[in-house]
């Protein structure tokens, strides 16, 4: 008894690469790309100083419990565009000085109902917090400090258990805008309120 001859039909090569291209095409439409956070849109606040020191004290453990690296947009540099665009050297003499004093953000595991009664309820999994500091002072030529102005800020959010990589990155990322909206309403009202006499 002969075998059975079975007719496969085939596959187009070309057919075969389109598929494997839409597929990586689909894949990069699915990863998220998010915009910087800026501050471009606001006016400038020229200071009576010849120039603008930057120090940033804050150093990232990239150890758990702190995510704040692995954040789209870590607070560390949203803190440095919030100077770029904002300060402006506008005097002849003396020095501002800019600090970046924290830039933090940490996980924090929340208890959820296991069993049963757990596989029917989608509750917080876990609590981001983020919290961001810095200060702004003025020196004179002799180096003598002449005013000072600081602020800071900080936000929690929950997200879900089961949450996606991309769903996560998103709430980071509004995380820490809204953070900093927080931290430049707070920063630009003692600047005024503390440095107002060095403010052009």
């Amino acid at each position: 008894m002969g075998l059975a001859m079975i007719n496969i039909p085939r596959f187009p090569i070309a057919a075969f690469v389109a598929l494997i291209m839409l597929a990586g095409c689909e894949s990069s439409v699915g990863l998220p790309k998010y915009p910087e956070i800026t501050f471009g849109h606001l006016p400038m606040l020229g200071l009576n100083v010849a120039r603008i020191e930057v120090v940033d004290e804050y150093q990232a453990s990239l150890q758990a419990p702190h995510v704040d690296h692995l954040f789209p947009i870590p607070p560390e540099r949203a803190l440095e565009r919030w100077r770029a665009d904002r300060l402006v050297a506008k005097g002849t003499g003396g020095v501002a000085r800019y600090t970046i004093m924290n830039a933090a953000a940490t996980e924090t595991a929340l208890p959820t109902t296991g069993g049963v009664t757990g596989a029917f309820k989608t509750e917080p999994a876990e609590r981001y917090e983020a919290k961001v500091s810095a200060k702004l002072e003025v020196f004179d030529d002799q180096g003598f400090r002449r005013a000072f102005a600081t602020a800071q800020a900080s936000l929690a959010r929950g997200i879900v258990e089961g949450a996606t990589l991309n769903e996560r990155e998103e709430l980071w990322f509004k995380l820490t805008e809204d953070l900093m909206q927080t931290f430049n309403a707070e920063f630009e009202k003692n600047i005024r309120e503390h440095l107002g006499g060095y403010l052009l």
